[in-house]
């Protein structure tokens, strides 16, 4: 029962929506947030990855105490190329 629950509603639910290649450099992520502790802040460490699966690009999006939840859209930097782009983590700050 307690496995259940505690997987069924997570601290912090996450969901990518969609990814876009801006060019050779940048890549938008879409995605949104949801916290079930606001009066916390929180981090979400954001990946690119190439073709081959190497990670190309990494930014974090920090979230303020009190936010409940969010949908963003991130630009991410890289070193070469990216083709998706996703969420590595998101942790209480």
């Amino acid at each position: 029962m307690w496995s259940a629950l505690h997987y069924s509603l997570p601290e912090i639910r996450q969901t990518v929506i969609s990814f876009n290649v801006v060019d050779d450099r940048h890549i938008q992520l879409r995605y949104s947030v949801t916290f079930k502790s606001p009066g916390k802040a929180h981090l979400c460490q954001l990946i690119a990855r190439d073709f081959d699966k190497n990670i190309v690009g990494e930014i974090q999006d920090n979230f303020p105490a009190g936010v409940r939840s969010k949908t963003l859209v991130t630009t991410i930097p890289t070193r070469v190329t990216a083709v998706n782009a996703d969420i590595s983590r998101c942790a209480v700050k």
